[in-house]
């Protein structure tokens, strides 16, 4: 079962129409035959937009008179929309559609619930019920993936056991100016976030994890020490069993194995699935690790 998990994007200035351009991936493996739109409904039965949809939340954050973030609107995507994506899909083609969707004001004493109706004027109402919109672009694709089923027996193996969390602190870099100078000799593209900064994000990899398990922290922009300040966990299974070895403990694999982070820099307006649109500034093997039972 599909379930889903906060996402935030990268901080940008607080102007009357903000740009973010900021994208992120999904990925759902399902059963060959499994209903997209039934795991869809599922998923979005617990959101806060009350099961009819994919909740969105703009947030400002205020400075004065001390450090805060506060919500000032909410949208959601229709469930509707989605669905109807994944039905009008032709046979392995990517979809693509962007939603123009409204934003109801969050704001103390907004809501319609707070406030009498009967008393309430038109305009009034007006400003409550809308107060802009967030222009959102869904790339819809599918493909088949080939597992084998001793693969599949080593993963439900794995699953079912008792599970630790090993939690990645990532709190800042430096000297990525560095990295991007010398990437911008090669790819005219870094020439001028070398100059002004990179919008630099991390991607945290576990070698004795698969691919799927990779994570990354939040986007900072135009920097060349960002400060990510950022925890992920990885959940892993105490005892390893694979096709054709021994079982192993989750202390004799941390005995060899080890943790990549690569630096990379995302590029503004980058559109959603053109991961060659982002650029690698570095990679560091070494990193602490804490075991969280």
């Amino acid at each position: 079962m599909i379930t889903l998990k906060a996402y935030r994007t990268a901080t940008t200035l607080c102007i009357p129409d903000p740009t973010l351009h900021d994208a992120t991936k999904h990925k759902i493996s399902l059963a060959e035959g499994t209903p997209v739109q039934r795991e869809l409904v599922t998923a979005c039965a617990g959101a806060g937009g009350g099961g009819g949809g994919v909740p969105f939340e703009v947030w400002c954050r205020h400075y004065y008179p001390n450090v805060r973030d506060q919500v000032i609107a909410k949208a959601t995507l229709p469930l509707a929309k989605m669905c109807a994506m994944v039905t009008m899909q032709k046979s392995m083609q990517p979809s693509v559609q962007t939603f123009n969707l409204p934003l109801t004001h969050a704001g103390p004493g907004s809501t319609l619930e707070s406030t009498n109706s009967h008393i309430m004027d038109a305009e009034k109402r007006a400003k409550c019920v809308q107060s802009g919109l967030l222009d959102v672009t869904v790339r819809y694709n599918t493909s088949i993936t080939q597992v084998s089923d001793a693969s599949v027996d080593a993963a439900v193996k794995n699953s079912k056991g008792a599970q630790v969390c090993i939690t990645v602190h990532v709190i800042r870099a430096s000297g990525i100016k560095a990295a991007a100078e010398s990437l911008a000799h090669t790819n005219s593209a870094m020439q001028y976030p070398s100059e002004v900064g990179v919008n630099a994000y991390v991607k945290i990899k576990l070698s004795f994890l698969s691919p799927e398990d990779t994570r990354s922290t939040r986007t900072v922009a135009r920097t060349f020490a960002p400060d990510f300040s950022t925890q992920l966990d990885f959940p892993c299974p105490l005892l390893w069993t694979e096709s054709n070895t021994d079982a192993l403990s989750l202390a004799e694999i941390l005995q060899t194995g080890e943790v990549t982070l690569e630096v990379w820099h995302q590029v503004s307006g980058l559109q959603s699935g053109l991961e060659s649109h982002y650029f690698l500034t570095g990679t560091s093997d070494q990193v602490m690790l804490e075991a969280v039972v």
